[in-house]
């Protein structure tokens, strides 16, 4: 089985389903995705811009 990078659709389902959550009024969404595999330079450029946290693998050794 090989090991993919993880794109911007996980990032955008990830986003979707945050309007599911009861945030209180004052507070803010702040999303991290993880991945063992990385992540595609496109995720990257969006989640810089939409200021998201990415944990790679070697961020966790």
């Amino acid at each position: 089985m090989e090991v993919q990078k993880v794109g911007p659709d996980v990032y955008y389902s990830l986003k979707e389903r945050g309007c599911f959550v009861d945030w209180y009024p004052e507070s803010q969404q702040h999303f991290a995705l993880i991945s063992r595999a990385g992540f595609t330079p496109r995720l990257r450029e969006i989640t810089e811009e939409e200021r998201v946290i990415l944990i790679g693998l070697a961020d966790m050794v």
